[in-house]
């Protein structure tokens, strides 16, 4: 979906920042973050970063910020800056409230909070923004 529809949207990156830099075998932090601009004035603000604890289990915290056009908050996926092991679930804000909503809302019953990531989050901002469609926690 990335690769299609390029003229429906812009990508703004800094690339992959990777501590120690440049060291990919031995790196203890990798972070990216990336904003999104539909041609609707839609905004999704992407961050990810990626850990290592001290006995080298994988942690990250997230945060798909999806926005309107006047950069109200319409969805976010996060784990409120937390680094957690991959599998933990994150949660969802919704609406201009950011209304929380946790794994065991029946709101978020068709969506495994634990593998939420970068291209669901896309693919939920592309929907609404360039095809109207409904959220599954609407």
């Amino acid at each position: 979906m990335l690769g299609t529809h390029l003229d429906r949207y812009t990508i703004e990156t800094d690339g992959v920042v990777v501590a120690p830099v440049g060291d990919w075998e031995g790196w203890q932090i990798i972070s990216w973050r990336a904003t999104i601009t539909f041609c609707t004035g839609h905004r999704l603000d992407v961050s990810e970063t990626y850990g290592k604890t001290l006995d080298s289990k994988v942690i990250r915290s997230l945060s798909y910020h999806f926005m309107g056009e006047q950069g109200r908050c319409i969805f976010r996926f996060d784990t409120h800056g937390r680094q957690w092991p991959l599998e933990t679930p994150c949660h969802l804000h919704i609406g201009e409230s950011e209304e929380a909503l946790e794994q065991d809302d029946p709101r978020l019953s068709r969506i495994d909070m634990g593998s939420v990531d970068f291209l669901s989050a896309f693919r939920y901002a592309f929907g609404r923004a360039l095809e109207n469609k409904a959220f599954p926690w609407d």
